[in-house]
């Protein structure tokens, strides 16, 4: 599990990558990253670092998206990142924010600036969504969501790309009353 989710403070981060490059050097051959994925998170940005960092030792990675209830079953939320992590796996130094520029514009149109907006949010904040105390910062996740989602019609393309997002969001509406009442 040489990749990290959005929560490994900076030192165990650190730990896990020299543990990998000394796996590394153990052999002639390049290591494969194995990466369970679960649940549904929007890490591009760490997608980005973590394959960048290996990009000398590693020859690809392999990766077991769980499809029920975790990554597959929340399309909106991470399929950003299979894509991130398919192109920097062919060119590693691809730089991401052309690379996330291009993203939104093509698979978002009209609404590429607020989708970024809400993914770039919610990869940054995502580690404090459940806690009492975080009502404000789940209400202004949604806030961002809205935005783009009132901007296209339902049943347009863009629409239904948005679409993809509602298991998750729906889950942070609900979540949102929750914290409220203990707050």
């Amino acid at each position: 599990n040489g990749r990290r989710r959005f929560d490994i403070p900076a030192e165990d981060l650190e730990a896990r990558r020299q543990a990998v490059r000394e796996w590394a050097r153990m052999t002639d051959n390049k290591v494969i990253i194995f990466m369970n994925h679960g649940g549904g998170s929007n890490t591009p940005r760490i997608f980005a670092e973590d394959i960048k960092a290996y990009k000398d030792i590693a020859m690809g990675e392999d990766v077991w998206p769980p499809f029920r209830g975790g990554a597959l079953g929340k399309p909106g939320f991470t399929h950003l990142n299979y894509y991130v992590a398919a192109r920097l796996q062919w060119d590693s130094d691809l730089d991401l924010d052309d690379m996330l520029d291009e993203y939104y514009r093509l698979f978002y149109g009209p609404v590429a600036g607020e989708m970024r907006a809400f993914i770039d949010f919610y990869e940054v904040n995502q580690k404090k969504f459940g806690p009492v105390e975080t009502a404000p910062v789940l209400e202004q996740a949604l806030d961002l969501f809205g935005r783009a989602e009132g901007k296209v019609a339902p049943d347009s393309i863009y629409g239904k790309r948005i679409a993809l997002f509602a298991e998750g969001v729906d889950r942070l509406k609900q979540a949102v009353p929750q914290c409220s009442i203990q707050h």
